[in-house]
């Protein structure tokens, strides 16, 4: 895992006001050679350490994350490859899809909502409900404004989000308790 999150592609950062964690992917942050297989293995961690922060955070009141894809300073050469794509939609769908709470796709270029609309009339209609397109700060405030403290937002998400910058990946994987995000304090 340490190599595929090595640039800080993958978090599990802040809490909504509910206790729901955000797993958040930034492909501009894409480890170059990373295998399909590597990607998937990340993205499984971030699934479940964001389930056992929703779950610990909410005191079990919830085990439904969100995922934020963050496009900013995305440009095609950060696109994962189409294998490792159709892995990570997979073991969403068959592992994760009663999990999730939303996915956001923030500041994606055009051609993601014209491949969008393309194959959303083959989607389920309760998946097609929860993947959301959010372009700018206002339709990020209108969306995330009431779900989301400042203390408690990575910056990708509300603009002045207190979270920013990534995270030191070694601390996160070794140090950092499984069901704690990145950002937490551990009081003893």
């Amino acid at each position: 895992l340490s190599h595929s999150m090595s640039t800080g592609l993958y978090s599990v950062r802040g809490y909504d006001r509910e206790g729901r964690t955000v797993q958040s992917m930034t492909p501009a942050r894409k480890v170059s050679d990373a295998t399909p297989e590597e990607i998937l293995a990340a993205t499984v961690y971030h699934g479940e350490r964001a389930i056992a922060c929703t779950e610990r955070r909410s005191k079990d009141a919830h085990e439904k994350y969100y995922v934020a894809f963050d496009y900013s300073g995305f440009k095609y050469e950060h696109a994962i490859s189409l294998a490792a794509a159709k892995m990570v939609v997979f073991a969403l769908r068959d592992h994760y899809c009663e999990r999730v709470q939303a996915i956001y796709l923030l500041d994606a270029p055009m051609v993601f909502q014209i491949f969008w609309n393309i194959i959303k009339p083959f989607i389920d209609p309760d998946t097609k409900k929860k993947i959301k397109f959010i372009t700018g700060e206002e339709e990020k405030k209108k969306e995330f404004g009431d779900l989301f403290d400042k203390e408690e937002a990575v910056s990708c998400i509300l603009d002045d989000g207190h979270l920013v910058g990534s995270h030191d990946v070694y601390k996160y994987l070794h140090e950092v308790p499984f069901d704690f995000t990145s950002d937490e304090v551990i009081l003893k």
